[in-house]
C-alpha cells in the first residue's frame, strides 16, 4: 500500500463517529494527536503572547533572532497547538528556528474576529519582544492560512512591516466554498467537502456574516502589500479551488506568488509527518522559502 493510502486509512480509523458533538470531535482530535511521534530534538514549552496562550516549538541550537508563527486549521472550530504538533515540530526542526503556534479562541464560542484578534495580538507580542518583522515567517493551515493570509492584510491597512514570508498549507480562503474543485473532487478528499466547511464558516461569521467578506475570505481581499507566499495544496483536495484563487489575486495585485500542486495529496497532507514522506517534503520546502526570504531581507537591510 502507497503512503497516501495508508494515511487515508489512518483518517478512517482516527476519525470521530458521525454523531460525536462538537466536544467529543475537539476531546477526540486532541486524543488521536497525542499519540503520533514528533520530530526528535523539538522542545516544547507554553507561552503567553500577549495575554494569548501559545506553545513554543524550540529545536536544539535554534537562531533565536527568528521565528516562525504557525496559525493551525480546524475550521475556526476544532484544533490547537497540541492537534497541529506535527506540522510545528516539524517546521521547527527544518527551519532551525522556534515555530510559535497560536492557540486562538475558537466558534462559536468565540466568533469573528475573534480568531483574528488574537492572531494579530500574538504577532504585535512577538514584535513587541524585539523581533523584526522581517526575521518573522508566518505560517498556517487550512482556517490558519486565511488567518495567515487576514494578519498580513491588517498589517497592510496599518503600514506595518511585513512578516519576511507566508507559508500556507492548504489554505482556506474562500468561506462560501464557491469554486467548483468542490464538485469536481467530491469523495476524493477525505476531510475537506463543501457541506461540512459551510457548517463551521456559518459557526465562525454567525448568522448574519458575510462568508464573502475579505477579513473572512481573503481570496477576496486587496492584497498589494503582502509579502512573498508559498501556497501548497494537494491535487486530490476538494479545496484547491481557494489556492488557485489566491494566487491568481495575488499576482493581479503585484504580490509574489509561489503555488505548488502536489499530486494525489490531500487535504493538510502536511500533519502526518510521522508517515508521509511527501509531508516532510512540503514541510522542508516551506523551511527553506522562509530561509530564503530571510536571508534576502536581511541583504536588502545591509545595503
Amino acid at each position: 500500500m502507497s503512503e497516501i493510502l495508508e494515511v487515508r486509512e489512518y483518517i478512517k480509523q482516527t476519525a470521530p463517529p458521525l454523531d460525536a458533538t462538537r466536544e467529543d470531535i475537539r476531546r477526540l482530535r486532541e486524543e488521536a494527536a497525542a499519540t503520533r511521534p514528533l520530530t526528535e530534538g523539538v522542545a516544547v514549552a507554553q507561552a503567553d503572547m500577549g495575554g494569548v496562550a501559545a506553545e513554543i516549538l524550540t529545536p536544539a541550537d535554534a537562531d533565536t533572532s527568528r521565528a516562525i508563527v504557525h496559525l493551525h486549521g480546524g475550521g475556526f472550530v476544532f484544533g490547537s497547538p497540541r492537534t497541529h504538533r506535527t506540522i510545528g515540530a516539524f517546521l521547527a526542526k527544518e527551519s532551525g528556528v522556534p515555530v510559535y503556534m497560536v492557540d486562538y479562541r475558537l466558534a462559536p464560542e468565540h466568533p469573528s474576529p475573534a480568531a483574528l484578534d488574537d492572531s494579530v495580538a500574538a504577532y504585535d507580542w512577538l514584535i513587541g519582544q524585539g523581533m523584526h518583522a522581517s526575521s518573522i515567517a508566518v505560517s498556517g493551515d487550512s482556517a490558519g492560512g486565511g488567518l495567515a493570509l487576514s494578519l498580513a492584510a491588517i498589517l497592510a491597512q496599518r503600514g506595518q512591516p511585513q512578516p519576511a514570508a507566508l507559508l500556507l498549507q492548504s489554505p482556506w480562503t474562500d468561506l462560501s466554498c464557491s469554486f467548483d474543485t468542490y464538485d469536481m473532487l467530491e469523495g476524493i478528499d477525505p476531510t475537506a467537502t463543501r457541506d461540512r466547511l459551510l457548517a463551521m464558516a456559518k459557526l465562525y461569521v454567525g448568522d448574519s456574516g458575510d462568508l464573502r467578506a475579505p477579513i473572512v475570505s481573503p481570496c477576496f481581499a486587496e492584497l498589494t502589500g503582502l509579502p512573498p507566499m508559498l501556497i501548497q495544496v494537494g491535487g486530490s483536495e476538494a479545496m484547491m479551488g481557494d489556492s488557485i484563487a489566491l494566487y491568481g489575486q495575488a499576482k493581479r495585485h503585484g504580490v509574489q506568488a509561489d503555488l505548488e500542486v502536489w499530486p494525489e495529496m490531500i487535504h493538510v497532507w502536511h500533519q502526518y509527518t510521522f508517515m508521509l514522506e511527501d509531508a516532510r517534503r512540503a514541510l522542508s520546502r516551506a523551511a527553506q522559502y522562509a530561509q530564503q526570504h530571510w536571508t534576502a531581507a536581511a541583504r536588502a537591510a545591509a545595503e
